[in-house]
């Protein structure tokens, strides 16, 4: 596929449904979070395999359905680790390495439609809840997360505090799910229209409203302490993002780094984050 082809069909994309909504707004609707909701990168491929194989592998049932765990060493504080979009729990290694697998034992879940776990769609709240259950399953009082993955860690500690988290590390996340919708909405030039219905149809088709999934909503809820951890530099999810989760989570430490990206795979970042999981 040519470049302006790849350029020119998300356009596409979003002036069909934008057309086809007028006549049929739910069933577009459902198709377009369809679209949205379905990764088009993030499962494990060749080069990714020498990595993940050297650790257990484990299956996590949670509602009926399989997560799959990574578990990197044996001993020691155990970390669980939250990828984020479009990627798995390869994208942990650089961190691994640096901190050591000698003094941590690293529990790396792939979210759904990532990795190794099966479904085809990410739902960000099936994600936090799956974080909450491995939490509990492998005594992980630690949690990091990485963009959307960071924000699913964030829901998990505010809607489940019986998972026992009592420290969260925050790398590049969103401060709510509606601002990375309205970037797919802009990406995709869907119209006014169906945004609107969108948002109005959101709380029959997944069970909550599109506000709840903010942080300026459940932030407070947060016990656990934190370390939000942006880059300056990040276009993907800007820095005001941090700002805003900042001022709704009080147990909160802020970095802005000036260094890094949107990845955050710098050894200044992994240095801040050695320093605030280690045991106090």
């Amino acid at each position: 596929m040519s470049q302006t082809w790849k350029k020119l069909l998300p356009f596409l994309v979003g002036k069909a449904l934008s057309l086809v909504g007028l006549i049929a707004p739910r069933k577009t609707v459902e198709l377009s979070m369809k679209v949205f909701a379905k990764p088009r990168k993030g499962r494990v491929v060749s080069h990714q395999h020498k990595v993940l194989q050297k650790a257990g592998a484990e299956q996590l049932e949670v509602n009926g359905k399989n997560y799959h765990v990574h578990i990197f060493g044996h001993s020691g504080q155990a970390i669980l680790l939250a990828h984020g979009w479009e990627s798995n729990s390869w994208r942990w290694r650089k961190l691994m390495r640096y901190l050591g697998n000698e003094n941590y034992r690293f529990i790396a879940l792939d979210a759904p439609g990532h990795g190794m776990t099966g479904s085809e769609y990410f739902n960000v709240s099936e994600y936090a809840e799956a974080i909450a259950a491995a939490a509990k399953e492998y005594a992980c009082a630690t949690i990091i997360g990485h963009s959307i993955g960071g924000f699913a860690c964030l829901y998990a500690a505010a809607l489940y505090p019986e998972a026992g988290i009592k420290k969260i590390v925050s790398l590049a996340a969103p401060s709510s799910l509606k601002l990375i919708m309205q970037k797919y909405f802009s990406i995709i030039s869907l119209s006014g229209y169906m945004q609107r219905k969108t948002f109005e149809l959101f709380p029959a088709m997944y069970g909550l409203h599109i506000d709840d999934l903010s942080v300026e909503n459940f932030g407070q809820k947060i016990t656990a302490r934190g370390l939000v951890i942006h880059d300056q530099h990040d276009t993907i999810n800007g820095p005001e993002s941090a700002y805003t989760i900042q001022e709704n989570w009080t147990q909160a430490e802020l970095i802005i780094t000036d260094y890094s990206d949107h990845s955050l795979q710098h050894d200044g970042v992994f240095e801040r984050v050695k320093n605030f999981i280690n045991p106090d």
